[in-house]
């Protein structure tokens, strides 16, 4: 029995009760993972950041991601810049190589705060140039 089922622009994200059941809806549904608890059709284009998103609801996209989504860089960033509050467990987030984590006070982490519409249509949380620029300096 399904627990949890719903779709967010073409990307699946479910958890069922047994491991018996994933795979057999997997195969019936050609659904591959592309995180723990995130699954795609095989013909969708994997959205990043909205994924990363997902993952982690409560980190901003800072640093030269948010330049690069402010289009003052003319190449994506290699890895994906994040910045989230004190005391979180980023192990998650830093373990796969893609991610480079920074930390802040949880009452500062809004300040600048914006929610950019992605090339996908997804709204991503991110923050304003001025923020950016604090950030960097």
């Amino acid at each position: 029995m399904l627990s949890f089922f719903r779709f967010y622009h073409r990307v699946l994200i479910f958890f069922a009760e047994k491991a018996s059941k994933q795979s057999q809806i997997f195969s019936q549904n050609d659904l591959q993972a592309v995180r723990k608890g995130i699954y795609v059709d095989e013909m969708t284009w994997i959205d990043e950041l909205y994924v990363l998103h997902q993952r982690c609801p409560n980190a901003v996209l800072s640093h030269d991601e948010t330049l690069y989504c402010h289009e003052l860089l003319d190449r994506e960033p290699l890895l994906h810049t994040l910045t989230i509050y004190s005391g979180y467990n980023a192990h998650r987030l830093k373990v796969d190589g893609r991610c480079k984590v920074y930390t802040m006070k949880k009452e500062l982490l809004n300040v600048g705060k914006i929610a950019v519409q992605d090339n996908d249509g997804h709204k991503i949380p991110m923050y304003d140039l001025e923020r950016t620029i604090c950030d960097l300096i």
